[in-house]
């Protein structure tokens, strides 16, 4: 959970609910708005980078206005070790968010220049045959990004990363370790191996993780028990997973 200095507070909630395949489901709850999804990774070694295609969805809810928008598809990104250990989006890659009440529709991309991290996008009317363009994204997701409306010129700061870097030391967080299946406790040497460029130790943290995890299952199966979600539940009706109301995140500040 999450208070910025003026008051606003969202509280999201992240949890593996499938590990073959993997499957991690989110719900991120704000004053105005709700973030739903779940995402399965998909990981290929291309050369000396990690590519990392992401299938799943995501809904973006403002309960004020009561639109839905649902993204076409989630962008790929690549984990890259040279010159340093770093993650960004893969270029040249479309993906799209669209309200069905509105027709709205955006379409952005990561078009490789500045390294990578420069965004250029565009807002129409997805219901026309020929729809015309009402504003134009740009900019840079590790800067600042602004939507122009292409009738009046009007220009609209929607993201600000200077801002959030500089904010920073005035939000008041909330980090929840919840047990040891916590992502920072499991995988925590093998990120500090990662940081530290040292290989041989990450592959052997990770190779720890997975014998754990194995053993786990060897155990459930052993006792006749099943695993399952803390936070979320599958809704087969519509093949997603839901977020538990009853079951609450104990905040430790």
């Amino acid at each position: 959970s999450v208070v910025f200095p003026d008051g606003d507070r969202f509280e999201s909630v992240w949890e593996q609910v499938s590990h073959h395949p993997p499957i991690t489901a989110h719900h991120t709850l704000g004053d105005k708005l709700v973030v739903t999804g779940q995402l399965r990774p998909r990981p290929h070694l291309v050369g000396a980078h990690v590519e990392v295609e992401i299938e799943g969805k995501v809904e973006v809810r403002s309960t004020d206005r009561g639109e839905t928008y649902v993204t076409g598809g989630v962008p790929t990104f690549e984990w890259r070790f040279l010159p340093r250990w770093h993650s960004r989006m893969k270029p040249r890659e479309i993906w799209t968010l669209e309200c069905e009440k509105t027709g709205l529709r955006s379409e952005v991309e990561y078009t490789g220049r500045k390294g990578g991290y420069h965004i250029r996008g565009r807002v129409f009317d997805a219901r026309q045959s020929d729809p015309t363009v009402a504003c134009e994204i740009e900019g840079r997701f590790d800067d600042v990004i602004v939507a122009k409306a292409v009738d009046s010129g009007e220009v609209l700061r929607v993201y600000d990363a200077r801002e959030m870097r500089q904010s920073r030391g005035k939000i008041i967080k909330h980090t929840d370790v919840l047990d040891d299946r916590d992502t920072e406790v499991v995988w925590g040497e093998c990120f500090n191996a990662m940081t530290a460029h040292n290989w041989e130790e990450a592959r052997a943290a990770k190779r720890r993780v997975e014998e754990a995890e194995r053993a786990a299952r060897r155990a459930r199966r052993a006792n006749g028990e099943t695993w399952v979600p803390r936070f979320f539940t599958y809704d087969a009706e519509d093949g997603s997973w839901r977020r538990n109301p009853f079951v609450r995140v104990v905040l430790h500040r």
